[in-house]
């Protein structure tokens, strides 16, 4: 049996999570359809679908918490974030959104359109198949969704 190494960091931050067997998993996603968004969190041991809330934060993600400027206008840490996207994404401009789908869509109808930028997000579909389930509810809570191809020909 090979042997992982230990992880290069400690983990500042803990939360409690259940362990199930594999009958619990087999009949939680049965209840759900096969539909892992709807699956309970409390369910969920590894959550490998979505990037929020997966993982401990850094000493210095929470150093940077504590630190930062949160007043409402004029913030130090709009600045940073403004910059440090400028640098890493080399864009003129950025127009900073909450996470989300709606963030998705006002970002869309701002600059999806032709000569504009396309920003390829979580709103795209990575496959040409999909449940029926699947595909009628995100056309529904969101009609921009589409193939990242299509996307790029808009």
């Amino acid at each position: 049996m090979d042997f992982l190494n230990a992880e290069p960091f400690r983990i500042k931050v803990v939360e409690p999570i259940k362990k199930s067997t594999r009958e619990e998993r087999e009949q939680w996603i049965k209840e759900a359809n096969y539909n892992v968004f709807k699956v309970k969190a409390e369910n969920v041991y590894i959550d490998m679908l979505t990037d929020s809330g997966t993982s401990a934060m850094s000493n210095r993600q929470w150093a940077g918490i504590m630190m930062g400027d949160e007043s409402y206008a004029g913030a130090k840490s709009f600045f940073n974030f403004v910059e440090s996207v400028k640098d890493i994404m080399g864009f003129p401009f950025v127009q900073p959104t909450h996470q989300g789908r709606a963030a998705d869509f006002i970002m869309a109808q701002l600059y999806g359109k032709k000569g504009g930028y396309v920003a390829v997000t979580e709103a795209s579909w990575f496959t040409e198949e999909r449940t029926k389930e699947i595909f009628d509810f995100w056309n529904e809570a969101y009609p921009e969704i589409d193939t990242i191809p299509n996307k790029i020909a808009q």
